[in-house]
């Protein structure tokens, strides 16, 4: 898969990967780079209702776009052979949400029941739109909003209810990391 131009257009093959190993682990990752012009990773949906069912993570409210679980997903990559200059770190402008099995444990860890409330747009249980969390944000008064700079990323939680989630000031701090990897 070369890339393909003609007189007068030039054409760019890309594909998007998964940052898991449990994902990459059938695919030789250091010949792919040499037929794609760029890979978009999918620095995004690291966490969610899924893990429940798989036994190293378990039920537990993280993250869905752990920095730590990026630069480590990152050095597989690296590892491989595939140059930087391949990569573009994919975000996420939405939120994975979870329905807290505890109400009164709301910290990254702790277990969840099932997908958190679907919203009024999406309405889609375990997901919530940028908009529909800005607007959450914004006019319930009872949700607290959690800057955790372990992840780089946010979390809200209210009621029964927590959200994990990007916003201006981490997607900034992202590509300012991202920078300083080249």
């Amino acid at each position: 898969f070369q890339s393909i131009s003609s007189s007068t257009q030039r054409y760019e093959l890309s594909i998007a990967v998964p940052l898991s190993n449990w994902y990459l682990r059938h695919f030789d990752l250091s010949r792919i780079p040499q037929n794609v012009d760029f890979m978009n990773v999918m620095a995004y949906d690291i966490h969610g209702v899924w893990d429940a069912n798989i036994p190293s993570l378990g039920p537990y409210v993280q993250s869905h776009t752990n920095i730590t679980e990026i630069e480590s997903g990152l050095n597989m990559f690296f590892k491989n052979g595939v140059p930087s200059t391949k990569l573009i770190l994919g975000t996420g402008s939405y939120g994975r949400t979870f329905t807290l099995k505890d109400p009164n444990c709301f910290q990254p860890g702790c277990e969840f029941s099932g997908p958190g409330r679907a919203g009024e747009c999406t309405q889609a249980e375990g997901t919530l739109a940028y908009f529909e969390i800005v607007s959450l944000l914004s006019t319930n008064s009872a949700v607290q909003n959690v800057y955790d700079q372990a992840s780089m990323s946010n979390y809200a939680y209210y009621e029964d209810q927590w959200i994990s989630y990007d916003d201006s000031g981490t997607f900034s701090q992202r590509n300012a990391w991202a920078s300083d990897k080249c």
